[in-house]
């Protein structure tokens, strides 16, 4: 069962986590419905390890194959940490179909494993997420974003 922690505490642990893994790039996937906070989390964590001098991917849009396909075959990204934004759940009755899983392409394409997995919630927008996390950063501070 993954550890539920806060935005803060979310942040901090992610950081631990991804500081102990040696493989490279690293990949991150992070899950959760509109409005979440998907982007802020991958935004602080994208700028700490660029602070400590990696280059970061920040994952605009959701995963795609084309994606995985570099990474198998170009020796670029060995000095990165790569976030994937994925604006839906990592639950098991979502269709494969429905979303490019990220990992489904690493383990697939690209030989390689996400080293993270976290869900985000704002409680007062949706569920806790389902599905199978690393941990999840329940986030009550995300705002709606607008729309017309």
């Amino acid at each position: 069962m993954a550890l539920e922690l806060s935005l803060e505490e979310g942040v901090q642990e992610s950081i631990r986590i991804l500081e102990g893994v040696r493989e490279r790039p690293i990949l991150v996937a992070v899950y959760g419905w509109r409005d979440s906070g998907k982007s802020h989390i991958i935004s602080r964590l994208a700028d700490y390890f660029e602070s400590k001098g990696m280059s970061a991917g920040r994952g605009e849009g959701g995963p795609s194959p084309s994606t995985f396909m570099t990474l198998r075959d170009t020796p670029q990204f060995l000095n990165q940490v790569l976030f994937f934004h994925c604006g839906w759940e990592k639950a098991e009755w979502l269709s494969d179909n429905d979303h490019e899983d990220p990992n489904i392409l690493a383990r697939e394409i690209a030989k390689k494993r996400i080293h993270l997995n976290v869900g985000v919630y704002n409680p007062q927008f949706n569920n806790k997420p389902e599905g199978e996390y690393d941990l999840i950063i329940s986030n009550s501070g995300s705002k709606r974003k607008y729309r017309r």
